[in-house]
């Protein structure tokens, strides 16, 4: 998205052995309709580091100075600097032109939208899985970059990654340090992130051993998300309200079971975070404001290609049934599925086994189950389409505590794409017209290509409904 003729950006002479700003890119303030924040890193510190803004058909006039946050990697002793500017005051739907600025640094400039406030279209996309993008790195792939064009090209509002972001704890030992693995996820994703947000949530790979208590330090630092008032858990996990819509971004490495960490965390929150997740869940649903609930998280609660974990059945999953969430965007699995509507667990299943309410179809009421949906495509060099049983009869395994995989019936399992393990989800938001009225969510799922290839059909759409929450009670 460019910005509006109208802003004069500054022109500032660069001075020889300056560090530029680099890795730019956006996260939702606690009010998405009214703050941003912009971010950025630096090869060492830096004078003054700030941003410009104003509308974007006008002048940036304007100026937040930045916090800087240092932090150095456990493993390489690599220290990085991060810088972000809290712009606050902003207005609603309104497009805004900014300048990343430092003392004797060229500016960078780009631009932004705000979220809506009340019921408003808007589109969001989402991916997990994705790796640097970067050819050369271990695990990389064309389309770790090509998905990057492809986001663009779909101009949503803000994007969610579902997890493992960059696989630094994977390659650091490959190849480069950490941090380097790091700098070159956010250098191939800067193009679009520094338009719109990308909204992340923790995978088992931002597990990075050295880097903080819980291995997370790396992520916490290069990121300013929404706030938790959870004291010592700040960015773990969070939530924010994009018109109609309650998103919330939670934490599976404190729950699951699985073994695939740098170190063990499970636990680390002593119950804090599920406490914190009921108390959102309940204001939501509280909030005639709120039509949908969206969790975005990385280990699935469902997956016939491996993966699921039962801790997340037992800590997340009774809430999110609980409080009637819509919609679950996942990822750990290299593949895309999509669940039919589940609500509640099939009796006496060892596994807790969700139960499936409905078992065909392409347009389905969430009052009436969540549907949930594997998207870990976005990228990253191990395709598991590993599905159990036959297609007309698919079976799933669950870790179970330690670490060891039980098996289920999954006929909850709507559409395998066995034949793309690379691809990105975009859902447009329509909160209908009336009061009472039908609202809905529509989904698509693309395989990844080239930008300049001739655009695909989409390989899955489905259409998720439900009431207004802003009329009278059903009868």
């Amino acid at each position: 998205m460019a910005a509006a003729v109208g802003p004069t950006f500054w022109r500032q002479a660069a001075i020889a052995g300056t560090p530029p700003p680099q890795q730019v890119h956006l996260e939702f303030g606690d009010d998405p309709a009214r703050q941003m924040t912009v971010s950025w890193a630096t090869s060492a510190s830096v004078g003054h580091p700030r941003v410009r803004y104003g509308a974007a058909t006008a002048d940036l006039g304007a100026v937040v100075a930045a916090e800087t946050v240092t932090f150095k990697d456990g493993e390489s002793g690599t220290t990085v600097w991060c810088h972000h500017a809290r712009l606050g005051g902003l207005s609603p739907a309104t497009a805004y032109a900014y300048e990343v600025v430092q003392d004797g640094a060229t500016a960078v400039g780009s631009a932004f939208r705000t979220a809506p406030i009340g019921r408003r279209p808007f589109r969001f996309t989402s991916f997990g899985d994705q790796c640097t993008g970067t050819i050369g790195d271990a695990l990389a792939t064309p389309q770790g970059s090509w998905v990057v064009d492809q986001i663009e090209a779909a101009d949503p509002l803000f994007h969610l990654v579902n997890g493992d972001l960059s696989y630094a704890n994977t390659l650091g030992s490959l190849k480069y340090d950490r941090s380097t693995v790091w700098d070159h996820w956010f250098t191939n994703s800067s193009r679009s992130t520094m338009q719109r947000p990308w909204m992340p949530t923790l995978g088992n790979h931002e597990n990075e051993k050295g880097n903080g208590a819980h291995g997370v330090q790396a992520y916490l630092t290069r990121f300013a998300l929404p706030g938790n008032a959870s004291r010592g858990f700040e960015g773990n996990w969070y939530a924010f309200t994009v018109g109609s819509v309650r998103f919330v971004s939670l934490d599976t490495n404190d729950v699951a079971y699985s073994t695939d960490f740098d170190f063990v965390v499970r636990g680390y929150s002593d119950g804090s975070q599920a406490r914190w997740l009921e108390s959102q869940l309940d204001a939501a649903r509280r909030d005639p404001g709120i039509d949908w609930i969206v969790v975005f998280i990385h280990y699935p609660v469902m997956s016939t290609a491996g993966g699921s974990d039962l801790g997340v059945r037992e800590r997340f999953q009774p809430l999110m049934d609980e409080y009637g969430v819509d919609l679950v965007l996942t990822g750990h699995s290299h593949d895309y599925e999509r669940m039919y509507p589940v609500r509640g667990v099939v009796r006496d299943s060892p596994t807790l086994e969700p139960r499936t309410v409905a078992t065909s179809g392409d347009s389905f009421d969430t009052s009436l189950g969540a549907v949930h949906l594997v998207i870990g495509t976005g990228g990253v060099a191990l395709p598991t389409p590993t599905y159990g049983g036959l297609p007309t009869d698919p079976t799933a395994g669950v870790t179970m505590p330690g670490g060891g995989t039980d098996t289920e019936p999954a006929p909850y399992s709507a559409v395998r794409a066995y034949e793309s393990p690379y691809g990105f989800l975009v859902v447009d938001v329509d909160p209908g017209d009336k009061p009472g009225g039908a609202t809905t969510m529509t989904l698509q799922y693309f395989n990844t290509q080239p930008i300049s290839d001739p655009p695909l059909p989409a390989l899955d759409t489905v259409t998720l409904h439900r009431r207004r929450r802003d009329g009278p009670p059903a009868r």
